[in-house]
């Protein structure tokens, strides 16, 4: 391990979990949601209980703090290997009729959000969203993006932050969903701490890779991995979020009545949508749990169903991948502690693992909880 990563392992709060030191550096406890008692999460989160994450915060040398910027003084460059460099202002991005605008479902979840089994605090480092921005590729198709020679894009933020993206996330499987540039957030004009005035929202990817602040972008030949959070950090560059899951109730360390008890939580995966959430008390044996249907969540949240995912039905399949899917069930637990298990499966076959032993590529052991039954 380096120096580097040590020292920002160290200030951010890295802790030791069996023989892996697992790298909560990734997720710097800034502003998330404490949670110190379960609860239902809702399917879409209030953007004041949202995560707040600033990964320049430990990745930039001399990190400068949160832009502070208006619609007026922002500006975006577009270079490299495009018949034409562009310099987007903010309505020129937001009011141009060959930028069509479009509204995803994301759910942002940092890459070392941990299982409650790792930190006391229980901190809740991902939420979900409604991101409404311009396809990436329309910016590109403006510019006049040379397909055939690009093999990245660089994102470059204006705190310092840069990250990249291939261009086959651009092009490929995820053509339909993103990336996008983002300005509203659950229909609200993008706050300032989640990367006011634009930021990358990339389909199925850990939040290092949907870049805040967003300054310019640079159209390369060069294949090499390129971004803080690999480079320095040592996180994949692939950023596909693993399957995993969350129990957000009941939570570590609580006490609960012996008899039937609920348990809920979410499951992940960017790599397909979640197939089946199966929860299992000790060493017994897994049984699924029930997921949240589609109908449910659009009568809760109206909004979504002016998504890209729930208006294409022939295209995304729910649960979707990249969104979270909330699930929940009831266990009968006797007197004494108590481990619940949690284990997820997405519909390409990917499942959650035992144990991790690369964090990573993400945090995404089976979820344990460890409760007292009286």
């Amino acid at each position: 391990m380096s120096e580097t990563r040590r020292t920002f392992l160290r200030h951010a709060g890295g802790a030791l979990v069996g023989l892996t030191l697992a790298p909560l550096a990734a997720c710097e406890r800034n502003e998330v949601m404490t949670l110190q008692q379960g609860q239902s999460l809702p399917f879409k989160t209030p953007v004041p209980d949202f995560y707040v994450i600033n990964g320049g915060r430990e990745a930039v040398d001399g990190w400068p703090g949160v832009p502070d910027l208006s619609r007026s003084d922002w500006t975006l460059e577009v270079e490299g290997l495009v018949d034409r460099s562009l310099t987007l202002s903010y309505s020129d991005l937001t009011e141009a009729e060959d930028l069509p605008e479009v509204s995803l479902l994301k759910t942002m979840r940092c890459v070392s959000d941990p299982t409650p089994t790792v930190l006391p605090e229980n901190l809740l480092y991902a939420g979900t969203a409604v991101w409404t921005g311009v396809p990436l590729r329309a910016v590109l198709q403006r510019a006049g993006i040379d397909r055939e020679k690009t093999n990245r894009l660089r994102l470059y933020a204006e705190d310092g932050y840069n990250n990249n993206l291939p261009i086959g996330r651009v092009y490929g499987p995820d053509v339909k969903t993103g990336p996008i540039l983002a300005y509203r957030m659950n229909g609200q004009v993008l706050p300032r701490d989640h990367g006011f005035p634009v930021r990358v929202v990339a389909p199925r990817l850990y939040g290092y890779k949907n870049v805040k602040w967003l300054a310019r972008i640079e159209a390369t030949d060069n294949d090499s991995v390129f971004g803080q959070y690999q480079n320095r950090l040592g996180f994949v560059d692939d950023a596909d979020v693993r399957a995993t899951s969350r129990v957000s109730d009941p939570l570590p360390g609580n006490e609960v009545p012996a008899g039937d008890v609920r348990v809920e939580g979410y499951a992940l995966s960017g790599y397909a949508g979640v197939d089946r959430v199966d929860v299992a008390v000790d060493d017994g044996p897994f049984r699924p749990a029930s997921i949240q249907s589609r109908e449910s969540v659009a009568e809760a949240n109206p909004d979504v169903q002016g998504t890209r995912q729930w208006q294409d039905r022939s295209s995304f399949e729910y649960p979707f991948a990249g969104v979270w899917a909330l699930w929940s069930t009831t266990v009968t637990l006797s007197q004494g502690q108590r481990t619940i298990r949690v284990r997820t499966t997405d519909r390409a076959g990917n499942q959650q693992p035992p144990t991790d032993p690369d964090p990573n590529d993400g945090s995404n052991a089976i979820a344990e909880v460890e409760v007292t039954v009286t």
